[in-house]
């Protein structure tokens, strides 16, 4: 039995919900009158006479609590002793709309907007000494880069430093198994369900497994087995694809082969500076000692699956930027070793010494990868840059057992 209620606006209101008591206003539970809820119909109808009872409702007490919350602050804050589907029936009961519930990816689905990198040592624990943001330590070994259509690509450094691509095909099973199948049976690109490899299909050719491995939480690879004569990889930790952030600066890992050789005496390493999100600086070091030279350069991110690039002028583009910006992309989609992806995050910088590279992503402010052609018989190789980040100062603390003269 519902007791209704009247009065001003503001007036205080008194529930029972399922034997827990609440005080609140008739503002907040109508939103000011901007929202028509299951209260606001008990308002509307209410006599007089009713005004000071209390409204007793049958249904979860505890479930209603942070939906009182909800429409006091605008925060949906769910306790972790409260399910948030229960909560969610209850507002569906009380028609009091809630923001849509974050996307859960499922254990086993592998992710698309980024990369899964292999590092050479182990893992440094979050928040570790030295470190703001660090998956791992050590250099890349190998990466997978899942895109459209279930194709992957499977990067490796080889015994003699250079790097192999291999374009795959995969498939997600139960539990997430993870299989890695060679293409050879199968065309790259193709969004025909019946060319993914699958096993056990008698008098069939099948594509050689490359790699066999476990996928946890989506964001961590388990490698059980490679094609390499059987040995074991180390798992992959994924890195999400994002827009550089203004304020960072990367420094490449190895010696930037890509430059001119008119305009530095040698091969050396580049620091790039993102200063906004269209301004980049970019410096470039020589293997000669005592050799550099900085310039300001403008870039552009890119996305596919956005119609317009991330920061992108305000002003309409002419007719000769719209065509340098299609050839742009155009040139990722057929020179870039990756496999194509919508929910890749690539740049491009507008200097020189970027003529040979063919693609470049960003993985937030944990890398940036350049892939660089040097050679029309070679695979485009990686060249990876790893975040400028302080160190410790040593003076900063003082050392343990340490005597002050």
């Amino acid at each position: 039995q519902f007791r209704m209620l009247s009065g001003a606006a503001g007036e205080r209101v008194r529930l029972n919900i399922g034997g827990r008591r609440f005080e609140t206003t008739q503002t907040t539970l109508t939103g000011d009158g901007k929202l028509q809820t299951f209260f606001s119909s008990l308002i509307r109808h209410a006599k007089p006479s009713q005004t000071k009872e209390e409204v007793f409702i049958d249904r979860d007490g505890d479930a209603f609590a942070p939906l009182l919350t909800f429409l006091r602050t605008g925060i949906l804050h769910i306790p972790d002793s409260l399910s948030e589907a229960v909560v969610r029936t209850e507002a569906d009961f009380y028609c009091i709309p809630l923001p849509p519930a974050e996307p859960v990816r499922p254990a086993g689905i592998v992710r698309h907007d980024g990369m899964y990198l292999s590092f050479a040592a182990g893992r440094v624990p979050d928040g570790g000494e030295g470190s703001s943001s660090c998956v791992a330590t050590g250099d890349v070994r190998a990466y997978l880069q899942f895109g459209l259509h279930r194709n992957v690509v499977l990067g490796r450094r080889e015994a003699d430093g250079q790097w192999s691509t291999t374009r795959c095909r995969y498939s997600c099973l139960a539990g997430g198994l993870l299989l890695v199948h060679r293409t050879q049976h199968c065309k790259v690109g193709s969004d025909n369900e019946a060319d993914v490899p699958t096993s056990g299909s008698d008098g069939e050719a099948q594509d050689p497994i490359e790699l066999s491995a476990v996928v946890l939480d989506a964001a961590y690879i388990e490698v059980i087995s490679c094609g390499r004569v059987g040995r074991l990889e180390k798992p992959f930790h994924f890195i999400a694809s994002r827009t550089p952030t203004p304020g960072m600066a990367f420094v490449s890992q190895t010696a930037h082969n890509a430059l001119n050789s008119s305009m530095a005496p040698g091969p050396g390493r580049v620091v790039l500076a993102f200063e906004s999100d269209v301004s980049v600086g970019v410096m470039v070091t020589s293997s000669q000692p005592g050799w550099s030279a900085a310039t300001a350069s403008h870039y552009r991110a890119f996305c596919h699956r956005h119609a317009k690039a991330a920061g992108a002028p305000k002003t309409a583009p002419d007719e000769t930027s719209r065509r340098v910006d299609s050839e742009r992309e155009s040139l990722v989609s057929t020179a870039s070793p990756l496999t194509p992806s919508e929910d890749l995050w690539h740049i491009h910088i507008d200097n020189g010494n970027f003529t040979r590279t063919v693609d470049f992503v960003s993985l937030s402010d944990h890398a940036l990868v350049e892939f660089v052609q040097l050679n029309a018989k070679h695979d485009p190789q990686p060249i990876w840059y790893r975040p400028v980040a302080k160190t410790v100062n040593p003076w900063s603390r003082p050392k343990p057992n340490a005597r002050i003269h």
